[in-house]
């Protein structure tokens, strides 16, 4: 027994014809039989506490390790960012010195004598 498409449609659109199953179901093809519904325990199988205890701890290093890496993250932005502003800033005007400061003797002060001994030759 075929239905036309266009009645078929309209059925199932309306809804009509859906019969107790609620389900609209294509009139070309016989009807299945329903599926045996199997039994689902209601409940998970008990966890092992060691088990829940491993698991608790691969939590909690997990989240130390995503912190860690988010503090570093942080640091090297605010970092990056400091140094590129005092980069930015222009540099202090240098003093200029003496153009010929190597032609100048040396003054008695600042160059050692030759003939002096150190302090520690003397116990040796």
């Amino acid at each position: 027994m075929s239905v036309p498409a266009a009645v078929w449609w309209s059925q199932a659109i309306s809804g009509e014809g859906a019969g107790d199953a609620a389900v609209v179901k294509d009139a070309r093809q016989p009807a299945a039989e329903p599926i045996p519904k199997t039994e689902v325990p209601a409940t998970r199988p008990a966890i092992p506490a060691a088990q829940k205890e491993q698991l608790v701890t691969a939590i909690e290093l997990l989240g130390i390790v995503l912190l860690l890496g988010l503090t570093l993250l942080a640091v090297t932005i605010v970092v990056g960012w400091r140094m590129r502003r005092a980069l930015s800033q222009p540099l202090p005007p240098a003093p200029r010195g003496d153009e010929l400061w190597f032609l100048k003797k040396k003054s008695a002060g600042t160059a050692p004598d030759r003939d002096h001994k150190r302090p520690d030759a003397e116990r040796n």
